[in-house]
């Protein structure tokens, strides 16, 4: 099973002056645009047996949607680090 606990990026402080926990594992996997079941478009339903905390992501004035901090997954599979 490709699985990681918190070995996500982290974030700078927000625009809005909160601290921001560890980044979503998410961002690191290479399934993270469309080829899981939380990602994918038509779906985005939670992946079975995930560890994750619901968020609340602002962005703008009174702009906010809900979303999740994935700490751990079953679908994980780490990205490839790519030179730049």
């Amino acid at each position: 099973m490709n699985e990681i606990r918190d070995g996500g990026r982290k974030e700078p402080p927000s625009a809005f002056g909160e601290t921001v926990k560890t980044a979503s594992i998410c961002w690191d996997c290479q399934k993270a645009i469309g080829k899981c079941s939380w990602s994918d478009y038509d779906e985005q339903s939670p992946v079975k047996g995930w560890e994750a905390e619901k968020t609340v992501i602002k962005g703008g004035y009174k702009n906010m949607e809900y979303s999740y901090r994935v700490i751990s997954c079953p679908e994980f599979v780490r990205d490839i680090p790519r030179k730049v």
